[in-house]
């Protein structure tokens, strides 16, 4: 059945994803990360240079984990949630076969 979720979107040379995801009693059983890994393998396939989100602020260390760094300080997503989030980025290198982004 389906524990998980993640969300790629390209545009040129950033890849961005979101809404990553994984069900209460799935967590911390590494479902995230394998999630992650495979949306920044897609990502490298289609030639993108940096993979992107937007994380929330309590997020930040496992996105650091991950080799992404914030870019900019935490901003409000919604005007109406208190929720804090920074923009992550990850360099990506080129995979063998994959189109070079122009």
């Amino acid at each position: 059945s389906l524990v998980g979720v993640v969300s790629v979107f390209f545009d040129g040379k950033t890849s961005k994803f979101r809404k990553l995801a994984v069900l209460p009693p799935h967590r911390r059983q590494g479902i995230g990360t394998q999630l992650l890994a495979a949306a920044e393998q897609t990502a490298r396939r289609q030639g993108a240079a940096v993979f992107a989100c937007d994380a929330r602020l309590e997020q930040r260390a496992f996105y650091e984990a991950r080799g992404f760094a914030p870019s900019g300080a935490p901003f409000r997503k919604y005007d109406a949630s208190p929720q804090l989030y920074l923009k992550m980025r990850k360099p990506l290198s080129p995979v063998d076969g994959a189109p070079v982004p122009s």
